[in-house]
């Protein structure tokens, strides 16, 4: 849980990129010592917002939106043009593959080298090194020189040392998916877990579903403009609204989230409604009356694909918006087509309130021609496994146009809201699984000597 007093404080900081100028205008300049008005690319505008201890915040946007630029500003590795970056305590960044090491020293070397750079005692270090090694899997690779790494081995040890180094604000930057599953498993554990010891983590990721399941908020950057700040489900909305936008429609999304984020200061942890992600999660008196029109549906498509209806059924065919456990039941949607398409195929997917993304199903088996204004009405069934709690639906087309290449027709982000109630489980997390368990007393073993004796 992230408290109060911030780590991090960024206020009205711009950072300009030079322009490179050659032949006699530069040489004048340089005499007079004058400035060129309007030289320069804005890679950064005024951003402000603050980081609190045990926070983990995403920063969400496309190639060239200033993500990386950020962080460098932050780290101290690159200057701010104006503003000014307020940190209390040890930073320490992920940010380049490589940056503080010596390729030609051995791995336990560079763990002392980084270990001194980020302020650790020599007691220190010796102490943390046996568990840096042991966590980047490198035990047998200590005396190698870094030259005979590969990338991964890199950036298992550069995580490792950050990680180790306990920082007060740790800066990662699309270094996530380094090693194999079992690292990434042993990475996200260890963010955690510091984030719970109070290190508050700002990251960079185009993986919009692990901000949603890391984050406490997300931050969406573009063009150099903090646009949005807030709950990582919107802010990936946001997001997705901006990256499936193109010309005036983009500008348009742009105008939106310059207009909310003026009217609708930063309150972290918080949704547009003002309430908190748990208490829509767990309060009773959630109201699910309008499950089969939630007006906040995010689309995401070509927009000539309108869905008419869409509701949930249980086995009599009543409609229904809270589920029990255990029970089935039947998700209905009515697509209409405003071209013809080949080859479409229909989605469904559930998601938490906090956009983590659970699992669904496709008709991959059964694809279909459409014609213009073809309405077709799409059934999948399931069995309710989810535990108690508040649950959304999506929907999905997708097929082919002019060319054979498979594209998203549309997308229904929150499309239903739906409650589940206790089925009499046992079980724990979101999912029920099903699992059954057994007990059996073990009788306690009997010493037995006599064939002890030659």
């Amino acid at each position: 849980m992230a408290s109060e007093r911030p780590v991090l404080q960024v206020q009205e900081i711009s950072r300009t990129q030079p322009v490179v100028v050659e032949g006699g205008h530069a040489f004048l300049r340089a005499l007079t010592r004058r400035p060129a008005s309007g030289d320069g690319v804005v890679i950064l505008r005024k951003l402000s917002f603050s980081v609190a201890r045990g926070e983990i915040v995403g920063i969400l946007g496309v190639n060239g939106a200033g993500k990386s630029t950020l962080l460098q500003c932050i780290a101290g590795l690159t200057s701010v043009s104006s503003g000014q970056i307020l940190v209390d305590g040890r930073v320490c960044g992920l940010l380049e593959l490589g940056s503080g090491f010596d390729y030609e020293a051995s791995a336990t070397k560079n763990i002392w080298l980084n270990g001194l750079l980020l302020g650790l005692s020599p007691q220190e270090i010796v102490e943390r090194t046996a568990a840096i090694l042991a966590f980047a899997d490198l035990q047998v690779s200590e005396t190698q020189p870094l030259s005979t790494f590969s990338t991964g081995m890199v950036m298992r040890l550069a995580f490792a040392i950050a990680v180790h180094a306990k920082p007060d604000l740790l800066l990662i930057d699309e270094a996530l998916a380094v090693g194999d599953e079992a690292f990434q498993s042993r990475c996200f554990e260890r963010l955690r877990d510091l984030a719970a010891r109070g290190t508050a983590i700002l990251f960079v990721t185009h993986a919009s579903s692990l901000v949603q399941e890391m984050c406490d908020r997300a931050i969406l950057l573009d063009c150099g403009e903090l646009l949005a700040i807030g709950s990582p489900k919107r802010i990936v909305a946001d997001y997705q609204k901006l990256l499936f936008s193109s010309g005036p429609e983009r500008e348009t999304q742009r105008a939106r989230l310059r207009m909310q984020a003026d009217s609708n200061r930063e309150t972290p942890g918080m949704t547009e409604a003002g309430t908190t992600i748990e208490d829509i999660a767990f309060s009773e008196s959630t109201d699910l009356s309008k499950t089969a029109e939630n007006h906040q549906v995010i689309r995401l498509g070509i927009h000539d694909v309108q869905i008419l209806k869409a509701v949930l059924l249980d086995q009599s065919g009543c409609e229904v918006n809270v589920l029990r456990a255990g029970e089935s039941y039947r998700f209905r949607y009515s697509i209409r087509f405003g071209h013809a398409y080949r080859a479409v195929r229909f989605g469904m997917l559930f998601k938490s309130v906090t956009g983590v993304e659970l699992g669904g199903s496709q008709t991959g088996s059964q694809r279909l021609d459409v014609s213009p204004d073809d309405i077709i009405d799409v059934t999948f069934c399931f069995n309710c496994r989810l535990n108690p709690g508040t649950w959304f639906l999506n929907a999905g087309v997708l097929g082919s146009a002019e060319t054979d290449e498979e594209i998203w027709l549309e997308r229904f982000t929150d499309l239903l809201q739906f409650r589940v109630v206790s089925g009499h489980t046992s079980a724990t997390g979101m999912v029920d699984f099903g699992v059954d368990f057994s007990l059996t007393r073990i009788p306690h073993a009997r010493s037995d000597t006599r064939n002890c004796h030659h």
